[in-house]
């Protein structure tokens, strides 16, 4: 059995406090900014929209938010195999989740003791993640510093010269674009569990798996991944210790230069793309696949709510906070 340790989390909650506090505003690009930079890039040999189109892509049988439950429950799956070591699709995997569960049951009140202290206003905290996320991207995909001189001009040219080199999209309604997305969500999904030929097998089999009911402390666990990826992120994007005093006037002096990139006006073929999903070179194979499935019985299925443990698990995993014992606590 594989749980928390309450004493790893006790622990750390003294260190995330600073973070906790934060007062930290956004430049009024950055959003839109964010959302450009955290576009995945178009795999190598992948296909284009124009070619996607022209695969016909019947409607699915399948509403949105189905989709999204199914996108959910694949993250949800891969998250507890590499957090808390459970497959769910292995025979022991329902029986092994279930022990885990029972066990933070019995510890829910000595958890959401400790967790109380994050019941904060988390709004800098939030702006601050998407930040550092933002200037995370921008280096790794164009090396580019948003906090250097001339980042506006430089970070402008190279998006310049990257759509100039992708095919032009078409233009794609948003419907047209949503069916494009659900295909691909779709098509991921499947590639977790092992392939279009697994996807229903798969959702079936998740299907049977029953949570017990109780009030899962969603948020403050929220509250601890958040302030647990922020300290990360600082230190590595920033390099800056967020242990030590006077973080908020550090963290001030660190970003004002992005301040500078109020000027600065992105292409509008960049924008234009946010609605549309980046598709690998075996779309279309899937979407072949995916069409002689039986995909009105999946809408049929009940997937259980997988997000409150998928989020214990990802915290178990970034944090070693899972303990096979539950460091002995009772």
């Amino acid at each position: 059995m594989t749980c928390l340790c309450l004493p790893r989390v006790q622990a750390l909650i003294p260190g995330l406090l600073p973070a906790a506090s934060l007062r930290i505003g956004l430049p009024p690009i950055l959003p839109s900014l964010a959302a450009v930079l955290s576009m995945p890039s178009a795999p190598a040999g992948g296909l284009s929209i124009s070619a996607a189109l022209r695969l016909g892509l019947p409607p699915l049988p399948l509403p949105p938010l189905m989709i999204d439950r199914i996108a959910a429950t694949a993250t949800a799956v891969a998250q507890l195999s590499a957090g808390l070591g459970i497959s769910l699709l292995q025979p022991q995997g329902p029986a092994r989740l279930a022990l885990s569960l029972a066990s933070l049951q019995l510890r829910l009140p000595q958890l959401l003791a400790l967790l109380a202290a994050l019941k904060l206003d988390l709004n800098g905290a939030m702006n601050l993640a998407l930040v550092l996320s933002t200037i995370a991207n921008a280096r790794a995909s164009f090396g580019i510093d948003l906090l250097g001189p001339g980042a506006a001009l430089a970070l402008k040219l190279a998006l310049s010269a990257t759509l100039g080199l992708q095919a032009p999209s078409p233009p794609v309604s948003a419907a047209l674009a949503a069916r494009l997305s659900g295909y691909a969500r779709l098509s991921l999904a499947a590639t977790s569990f092992g392939g279009i030929g697994r996807l229903l097998p798969a959702l079936e089999l998740l299907a049977r798996i029953r949570l017990p009911a109780f009030a899962w402390p969603v948020g403050p666990l929220a509250s601890l991944s958040l302030l647990l990826g922020l300290r990360d992120s600082i230190r590595a994007v920033l390099g800056i210790d967020a242990s030590l005093p006077g973080l908020q006037l550090r963290l001030q002096a660190a970003l004002r230069p992005l301040w500078g990139l109020a000027a600065l006006q992105l292409p509008a073929a960049a924008t234009a793309r946010l609605s549309l999903p980046s598709l690998g070179a075996g779309f279309a194979l899937d979407v072949q696949a995916l069409a002689g499935l039986d995909l009105a019985a999946i809408a049929t299925l009940k997937l259980p709510d997988l997000a409150p443990v998928s989020l214990v698990a990802s915290l178990s995993a970034a944090a070693g906070l899972a303990s096979p014992d539950c460091c002995g606590s009772h």
